[in-house]
């Protein structure tokens, strides 16, 4: 049996908060240490300078799963959302959360 390769994405959006919760949370999906990719200090209202999503989202590929544990990490709104998610679907990877089946 194949391991599937989890990719996860984490954002605060103030400096003085953490994504230690996120970061625990991706852990226990299965989501190796190193696969997990963090903004902090950004508002998710734009995707300017959010280097860690494009670096999580550059690091998936057909067979991947690109994690998060909260819709609002990755996207504020329903136009970015459904530019990311059809990018991805595209490329043959499912999006999961905290409450989806592996």
């Amino acid at each position: 049996m194949t391991e599937i390769r989890r990719v996860g994405y984490a954002r605060c959006t103030t400096d003085e908060q953490d994504v230690q919760i996120q970061t625990e949370q991706l852990l226990a999906l299965g989501v190796p240490a190193d696969r997990i990719y963090i903004d902090c200090g950004f508002s998710g209202t734009t995707r300017r300078n959010r280097n860690g999503l494009d670096q999580a989202l550059a690091a998936v590929w057909d067979g991947s799963v690109f994690t998060v544990t909260k819709f609002d990490r990755f996207a504020c709104n329903m136009a970015e959302a459904n530019e990311i998610l059809t990018g991805l679907s595209g490329r043959g990877v499912p999006v999961r959360g905290r409450r989806d089946d592996p």
